[in-house]
């Protein structure tokens, strides 16, 4: 019922979505977040506060991974649940850019209430839920990484030194090889991610590792071109 409610708005892009995750005191451990969330009959109270949330202010909805039990190892007692963003008691305070935009936000959650068909999985399986929403993310990204080496051929093919266009210099060449053949390796492990989630198996480690080397080779990229 809810995946007939809410996924087909999602996908045509009716409805926008955010994910609530990182917190001020967590930051990128997940699993050390404190946002509460108590259990009232079929209902359940939100009190927290989320950070770096991208898109927030705008969205519609929000996946929300809360603590359900404190007392017991950190990686067990989370709950995710999915709420209305304009549901009473969300406040978003979006975060100026030093560039003067504002992408993320401070999201707070002060007597949130929300139903418990609004649950996602099992109390206490958040961890399993939020790492199947990290994965599929990682693989959203990681399939449409830059990598800045067309731009850097094309840069190369017009740059004239002094004994001639660069594409021409063998040292600039084989920097442009090593960084293609890198390229071509990040587009065909995004192909074999993609391939492993249309057979329905759970996104690995791949685009991780694809965004790693994809900012590593940028940086390369850029420092080479000054």
């Amino acid at each position: 019922e809810q995946k007939r409610k809410y996924l087909p708005p999602l996908a045509s892009g009716e409805k926008i979505w955010c994910q609530l995750f990182s917190e001020p005191a967590g930051g990128s451990d997940v699993a050390g977040l404190r946002t509460r969330a108590e259990k009232h009959g079929d209902e359940w109270v939100i009190n927290g506060q989320k950070i770096w949330t991208s898109g927030a202010h705008y969205s519609d909805y929000g996946l929300l991974i809360a603590r359900t039990d404190p007392n017991v190892p950190k990686h067990k007692g989370l709950t995710m649940f999915f709420l209305d963003m304009k549901s009473p008691g969300v406040e978003v305070r979006p975060i100026k850019q030093a560039n003067g935009m504002q992408e993320f936000n401070e999201v707070y959650f002060t007597d949130v209430v929300i139903p418990d068909s609004q649950r996602l999985g099992a109390v206490g399986e958040g961890w399993s839920v939020s790492l199947t929403t990290l994965m599929n993310e990682r693989m959203s990204i990681g399939a449409r990484l830059a990598t800045g080496v067309p731009e850097m051929f094309e840069f190369c093919s017009n740059l004239m030194l002094e004994d001639g266009l660069a594409i021409d210099d063998p040292a600039v060449r084989s920097k442009l090889a090593s960084w293609a053949v890198k390229a071509s390796g990040l587009k065909y492990t995004s192909y074999r991610a993609i391939s492993a989630l249309s057979k329905g198996e759970r996104p690995g480690p791949e685009n991780s590792i694809g965004k790693l080397v994809s900012g590593l080779m940028l940086q390369d990229i850029a420092t080479y071109a000054m």
